[in-house]
């Protein structure tokens, strides 16, 4: 079992990620926003964050750098989802420190195939 954050502010998109995720045997938290986000990481140790970029507030980028600067940040495995794609942003997710970049419409075979791929290769 892994445990995944899930961090969008749209609360369906969030609750239908997480019971995605809790059906194939993981953990699932959702935080709403990039504060929250931060927070829950500390408490739960995730090894997965799936991660919107255009949040109220505190944005993806940005909390994906606060992760990132988080004890334990480095071990986890940061996947944006959005529906924002081009050369451009890929550059700015990777400065950001997001390993994977996913573009919705989400293909959920993708992403089902990923979180099996990170979870098997979990970070020292």
């Amino acid at each position: 079992m892994t445990t995944i954050l899930i961090v969008d502010d749209v609360e369906d998109t969030a609750e239908s990620l997480a019971e995605l995720c809790e059906a194939m045997g993981h953990e699932a938290h959702v935080a709403r926003d990039g504060a929250q986000a931060v927070a829950l990481a500390a408490e739960t140790t995730p090894l997965i964050v799936l991660l919107d970029l255009r949040m109220p507030d505190i944005d993806g980028f940005e909390t994906a750098r606060r992760l990132r600067e988080a004890p334990g940040g480095s071990g986890m495995f940061i996947v944006a989802l959005t529906g924002i794609s081009g050369p451009g942003i890929a550059r700015r997710t990777k400065a950001a420190g997001f390993d994977f970049h996913l573009t919705r419409p989400l293909d959920t075979n993708a992403l089902l195939t990923l979180i099996e791929d990170l979870s098997a290769r979990r970070r020292p």
